[in-house]
């Protein structure tokens, strides 16, 4: 085989993709003393005329740069066209990874949230897919929301 059709095996395998992944919803399954094991759902959102047929995913949780673990299905499915289906994956958290790191996310006042999803394709192929947010944590709101006014304050 030559170079070049290595290179067009590898392309082939990772591809840019319009999917969108976000995190619904996290369960409680079970707790031991060294493990957390937690159900995550997961929106993946297409907005392509076509439907996405999926055989599986995988989905690294960060949090304030602190790996919480990775999140793994490996159901079929499949989103509709201009459409979304919900995901279910199981993610296992380590107590003794974060017994150290646990502190500094309690004392937040925002937690900073990273999904790294890796989705695989019905008939080969994958895509990455990677989502940033900010949830805020006590009193003060966030820097880009206006302030309500008082009450008896004219706006």
């Amino acid at each position: 085989m030559t170079i070049a059709g290595l290179l067009a095996g590898c392309a082939s395998l990772d591809r840019e993709s319009e999917l969108e992944v976000g995190l619904v919803d996290l369960r409680l399954r079970s707790s031991t003393v060294l493990e957390t094991t937690l159900d995550v759902a997961l929106r993946i959102e297409n907005p392509t005329p076509d439907p996405v047929k999926l055989r599986g995913a995988t989905h690294k949780l960060v949090v304030n740069d602190v790996k919480l673990g990775k999140a793994m299905a490996g159901e079929s499915l499949e989103i509709p066209r201009f459409g979304s289906t919900v995901q279910w994956a199981t993610v296992h958290l380590s107590h003794l990874r974060l017994a150290t790191k646990l502190p500094r996310l309690l004392e937040s006042e925002a937690i900073d949230y990273r999904l790294e999803s890796l989705l695989y394709f019905q008939g080969g192929g994958r895509a990455r897919v990677r989502r940033e947010d900010r949830l805020h944590l006590g009193n003060s709101p966030p820097e880009n929301l206006p302030l309500a006014p008082s009450a008896g304050m004219q706006p």
